[in-house]
């Protein structure tokens, strides 16, 4: 399935409609220093969580925990599941040196390997 990585993710939850954004690596750094599990999705889920324009809380860690803990896991979820990231296969590419369009593999063991 084809998604827009720019558009914010509508979630559906038992408690509404939240919108987030990906995280990128501030937020999963920022995840990283929290030191359980709850700590580290609250302050990722904190930073993706996009309000509309006027509904921004004024602390959005506080917003973030005072959402029950089903919701923060279905919010999450919806993150985890996104598949964002290059297909595993081949890729069409062409020739630094004569410009020829050629196929070259692409999957994690050349991804790793070079």
């Amino acid at each position: 399935t084809d998604i827009d990585l720019r558009a914010p993710l509508e979630v559906k939850t038992s408690k509404g409609t939240f919108k987030l954004r990906l995280p990128n690596g501030a937020d999963l750094a920022a995840g990283a220093r929290g030191n359980t599990a709850g700590e580290s999705s609250t302050a990722i889920l904190s930073r993706v969580l996009v309000f509309e324009e006027g509904e921004e809380p004024l602390s959005r860690e506080d917003y973030t925990k005072d959402l029950n803990f089903g919701v923060r896991k279905e919010l999450f979820n919806a993150l985890l599941e996104v598949e964002a990231g290059p297909d595993m296969g081949e890729v069409d590419t062409q020739c630094a040196t004569c410009g020829e369009d050629m196929p070259i593999a692409f999957d994690w063991v050349s991804l790793l390997l070079g």
